[in-house]
């Protein structure tokens, strides 16, 4: 149980530096397509 509970935790980790990941890479593209 405890060794699944950390499997969890590093996935929800994962997960959220991915989707925050994500929002900075679309964010990016979208000021330069604003800028042109």
């Amino acid at each position: 149980l405890e060794r699944n509970d950390r499997l969890n935790q590093v996935y929800c980790v994962l997960l959220i530096i991915t989707l925050f990941g994500w929002q900075g890479v679309i964010g990016k593209i979208g000021d330069d397509l604003i800028e042109e």
